[in-house]
């Protein structure tokens, strides 16, 4: 499966279906999901979960959503869906010129304000790099997009810093953020 460069919400929707039924269908002999499928998936699921309890809350957010990941993929196409819904969104991601080229299109074709945050979600300090990137302002969701399995190599093949890297990427990263959010 693999999601299209700049996706629509619809298109997000799609490839959360199709990853669903494709990850019954890959599980490994251990039951365990295997290869890249499974972080695409996840990414979505976060996404499509956030949104889904947006949804079902009354009004908007007093405070912008954050959206980690949003620079590209499933993060970009959750951060354009919540401004098409009309709310500011703070971008977070690693890659300044790809982070700014989407806020400034979110700006132009939705008119809501944009804020970014220029931030690797491996780093150990992302709680206060992200602190010190919302200069004050509350966030009203949180939306993490950002995750890897980075192939389908077995965990003893890996070098254990390629590991620790993931486990920042995916586990250390959203619960920092949770907390800090929180």
């Amino acid at each position: 499966l693999t999601m299209p460069e700049h996706p629509t919400w619809a298109q997000v929707a799609d490839f959360a279906a199709n990853a669903r039924r494709a990850l019954l269908a890959a599980r490994g002999p251990h039951g365990h999901w295997v290869g890249e499928l499974s972080s695409s998936a996840l990414s979505t699921a976060t996404a499509l979960f956030a949104l889904g309890r947006f949804d079902q809350a009354a009004g908007t957010p007093a405070h912008a959503p954050l959206v980690a990941g949003g620079s590209d993929g499933t993060g970009e196409a959750s951060a354009r869906e919540l401004a098409r819904r009309g709310l500011d969104v703070v971008l977070l991601a690693r890659r300044a010129e790809v982070l700014e080229r989407v806020a400034s299109e979110l700006t132009a074709e939705f008119g809501v304000r944009t804020a970014t945050i220029v931030a690797d979600l491996t780093d150990p300090e992302i709680g206060p790099i992200v602190e010190r990137g919302l200069a004050g302002r509350e966030v009203g969701l949180l939306v993490v997009n950002a995750g890897a399995v980075h192939g389908a190599a077995h965990f003893l093949d890996r070098t254990l810093d390629d590991v620790m890297q993931l486990v920042h990427l995916n586990c250390r990263a959203p619960v920092t953020l949770a907390h800090l959010l929180g």
